[in-house]
This record gives structure tokens, C-alpha cells and sequence, in this order.
């Protein structure tokens, strides 16, 4: 998570859901920013509270990189009593299937001779079935309201954007918390070559794509309604 003391605003950064992008975009307006933890941008919001809570941040670090998916998910422990302060919380959320591909894709490049978790490997080393396997079927992937702690301390003042409407959806989200200026976004880290299609993947795992629906059950059933698109003020409450 990047964290503005002075705009007392973060964002919270879900896999390939444009972070490159957000990151310029969130330093550039707002010049304190912070990571809570470098080593860990993808921490989700429950643990990022924590870090809060303490001495633990530092200067935001120059690029991102790849983690072991653990990282992602805090343990399953008691709150822990932090004073946000009406913390606001910026997130961006994808279309599953689409971001499961892009992240398929992205950690096929992870160089061979990188230690890497299981799951990153079974990108690197194996078939897409192989990955989708571990991300909804063994559950190595954080669903979307885990992540962003969803009825959690700071669920309130959160707000969700929907990934393809990046830009309208930031710009009301500033509108609504009074930031002022339009926000102008750069496509970074877009992924190089050319992807095949979402239909050849999903061709690939017909079988599976039930399971991608349950471990995202939220998503589709309510977070797709719930995501700000541009001219849509609504709080994720």
C-alpha cells in the first residue's frame, strides 16, 4: 500500500490491476507519499492497517517487483485496534478471467534461474491449467474481498474502480474526495508482445471456468456493480 499522510489517502495495489500506472499517477499527486512497505506493495489492506499502527513506514521504493503470492494475504488473526482516521483507500479491481491471463502471462517471463514460489513457477513452468489450478482451485489467489478487507474498519471510506474504465473511474473518485485536478494517466507496464485471446484461454479450461466464478464469487455478484466507472460517486459501503 502507498500512503499519503498529508492527503490521509492510499492506494492499495491488487495484482495487474494497473499498478505501475496508479503508482505514477498517486506520487505525482501526492509528493509524501509512501510505502507502508517496500518489500511488500501487494499487502492487503487488513495488514497494511497494521502497518499503520506503527514505525514501520519508509520512502517509497523506485519500482515494483515480483513476491511471493503469500505476501498478499495477512493471517487470519483478531484486528488489531488501529486508528486510521478516516483513512481513504483507492483500489482498482479487473474482470478475473482477464487478470488471471495477465498475470499467467506476465510471470511466464520470470527469468528460469529466479527462485520463485510455487505458484509464480507453475506460470513460468507450466500450463495455464496448471496455474489456474492453483489460483482458484487451491485458492492462491486473494479474492477481491479479502483484499481490501471489505466490512473492515476502512470499507466506508474505500472505493473501487473498474479496470477498463480507468481514467473516468479515477477522475470521479477525485472528484468525490475533492482532489483537486484531472487526473492524467500513462499505460505502463501494459505487457510487451501480443496476447492470445481471452477466448483461446478460456477454450483452453472450459472445465475450470466454474471454479474461477466461485473463488470470485464476490466480484460478479457484487463488486462488478459496486466498481466506479466515471460519473459514478457511489461508496463501495
Amino acid at each position: 500500500m502507498i500512503h499519503s499522510a498529508a492527503g490521509n489517502i492510499a492506494f492499495a495495489h491488487y495484482p495487474k490491476t494497473a499498478g505501475c500506472t496508479m503508482f505514477q499517477w498517486f506520487t505525482t499527486a501526492f509528493p509524501d507519499a509512501m510505502h507502508l512497505d517496500p518489500e511488500r506493495p501487494h499487502m492487503n489492506v487488513r495488514r497494511s492497517l497494521r502497518f499503520m499502527a506503527g514505525p514501520r513506514a519508509s520512502t517509497v521504493s523506485s519500482g515494483l517487483r515480483l513476491l511471493n503470492p503469500a505476501d498478499w494475504l495477512a493471517p487470519r488473526r483478531q484486528r488489531a485496534a488501529v486508528h486510521h482516521s478516516g483513512l481513504r483507500i483507492i483500489g482498482v479491481i479487473r474482470e478475473p478471467f482477464e487478470m488471471l491471463v495477465s498475470l499467467y502471462e506476465f510471470w511466464k517471463k520470470t527469468p528460469a534461474d529466479m527462485e520463485v514460489s510455487p505458484f509464480i513457477a507453475s506460470s513460468r513452468d507450466g500450463t495455464f491449467r496448471d496455474f489456474l489450478w492453483m489460483a482458484v482451485v487451491q485458492k492462491e489467489m486473494p479474492k477481491y474481498e479479502e483484499f481490501f478487507d471489505v466490512g473492515g474498519p476502512a470499507w466506508a471510506n474505500t472505493r473501487l474502480i473498474e479496470f477498463s474504465a480507468l481514467e473516468s473511474g479515477l477522475a470521479a473518485v477525485c472528484a468525490e474526495f475533492g482532489i483537486h485536478g484531472t487526473p492524467r494517466l500513462e499505460r505502463i507496464n501494459a505487457g510487451g508482445g501480443r496476447q492470445r485471446s481471452l477466448e483461446d484461454y478460456r477454450a483452453s479450461v472450459a472445465t475450470m471456468m466454474i471454479n474461477v466464478r466461485s473463488h470470485f464469487r464476490w466480484y460478479y455478484e457484487h463488486g462488478v456493480r459496486l466498481a466506479i466507472r466515471g460519473g459514478d460517486r457511489r461508496a463501495a459501503a
